[in-house]
């Protein structure tokens, strides 16, 4: 018996029914985990228009920062896309700042380092 969770195999078989052939081949290579191809195939299947991001990383940021819009903003925000507007892409491909309280602890955590 493999040690693989159920979760594992149904991400593998989410990203392998999703056809996308570059997908697959850089899970086989080790490229990208199941993991995250999962997710990207969650983003894309929730937002088809991303399918025309090159990167996986810029896809999930995009999908993120669309799931976190009020949802007039967001529908015209997807609207721009379809219509491949490049100014949109870079504004939602932009990671979003960080929250507040992430932003300290992350202060903190520099501030010990340098201890």
């Amino acid at each position: 018996m493999l040690n693989v969770s159920r979760e594992s195999v149904q991400r593998a078989k989410k990203v392998q029914e999703s056809g996308d052939e570059k997908l697959i081949a850089d899970v086989e290579s080790g490229k990208v985990t199941v993991s995250a191809a999962a997710q990207h195939v969650a983003a894309v299947t929730r937002y088809p228009e991303l399918s025309i991001i090159p990167t996986q990383k810029d896809v999930l940021t995009v999908a993120k920062n669309l799931d976190s819009m009020a949802e007039d903003a967001r529908m015209e925000a997807r609207s721009a896309l379809l219509k491949h507007d490049q100014s949109v892409l870079a504004v939602l491909a932009e990671k979003p700042p960080m929250p507040k309280s992430t932003a300290r602890q992350s202060s903190l955590w520099q501030h010990t380092e340098k201890l």
